[in-house]
């Protein structure tokens, strides 16, 4: 299904076994971690995109280390995820 990166944003999922939230705010170096149930879970490269307290979305590219994807149950997942930019800049 589909080449390249996916794109995931936290306001659009929010229900049962489809949600995707903050487990850990993101540091000073703009490394956080997200965890969710989705059908499809997030993998390295993919995008989040976040509501950020400035009011701005920030983008976040799911990392290549430290992600968990439990068997049980089969949907959930913990995600590192590093911030990229800025929705409404070049980054």
């Amino acid at each position: 299904m589909g080449d390249g990166p996916r794109t995931f944003r936290l306001g659009d999922h929010g229900s049962w076994g489809n949600t995707i939230a903050w487990w850990t705010l993101p540091d000073s170096n703009g490394r956080g971690r997200v965890h969710g149930w989705l059908p499809r879970r997030p993998q390295p490269g993919d995008r989040v995109i976040s509501p950020m307290r400035s009011g701005r979305n920030g983008i976040f590219v799911v990392a290549g280390e430290g992600n968990s994807y439990p068997y049980d149950p089969p949907d959930q997942f913990f995600c590192n995820v590093d911030f990229t930019g800025y929705e409404d800049t070049d980054g």
